[in-house]
């Protein structure tokens, strides 16, 4: 009885090494590469391509992506050229990025059930609570802020954008075919500003 109960627990001891070899063999395959988009910050891409969707501009030409939480703790990634894949971050990278990931999906997620045309305008709701910021720069100077807010018993999303001639300034559209004119960028930012989203029940 002994025996049976010692071999037991040596056959139980040997399968959980086996499980835990088996586990950091998976996670060193499936790691992306270091440096990606996907490694840095998980759920940045799938951000970035539901802004795409929602606004019709291009995710290449974003320069860089700035998260704040309701606590007031921030994350802000960046890259260097328009079309470069990789980001890298602007801020200090915090202790846990699991917070600031949740932010980036749940928002790709917001965006991707939405329809440009079920946007309208409204100066104010009352009792808004914050739930989340996120601010995206072009390459072009483009300015994108999208709040997501509670209120009237809903979610809702509103955008704020601008143009910045100081960050387009920063970068020389006459070698770059992908960067668009000012008149262009002024444009977009005027119709992208004031529109409102409310999530779909």
């Amino acid at each position: 009885m002994e025996s049976s109960r010692n071999i037991t627990s040596i056959f139980m001891v040997v399968a959980l090494v086996a499980m835990a070899a088996l586990a950091v063999s998976v996670s060193q395959r499936s790691d992306p590469e270091p440096g990606s988009e996907y490694a840095l910050l998980p759920g940045l891409a799938e951000n970035l391509l539901a802004v795409e969707k929602i606004t019709d501009f291009p995710a290449t030409q974003i320069r860089s992506v700035r998260i704040v939480r309701t606590d007031g703790e921030e994350l802000a990634v960046i890259r260097n050229n328009p079309g470069n894949r990789e980001f890298e971050f602007e801020t200090p990278r915090p202790d846990s990025i699991a917070p600031y990931s949740g932010i980036l999906f749940a928002n790709a997620s917001f965006l991707d059930g939405l329809r440009s045309r079920n946007a309208f305008t409204v100066t104010g709701l009352p009792d808004e609570t914050v739930i989340g910021e996120l601010t995206y720069t072009s390459f072009d100077g483009l300015v994108l802020k999208t709040v997501v807010f509670r209120a009237e018993e809903a979610t809702w999303l509103r955008m704020i954008a601008t143009y910045s001639r100081k960050l387009a300034a920063q970068h020389d559209k006459s070698g770059d075919t992908s960067l668009l004119p000012d008149e262009e960028i002024i444009e977009i930012a005027r119709r992208l500003n004031g529109r409102v989203y409310k999530q779909p029940d």
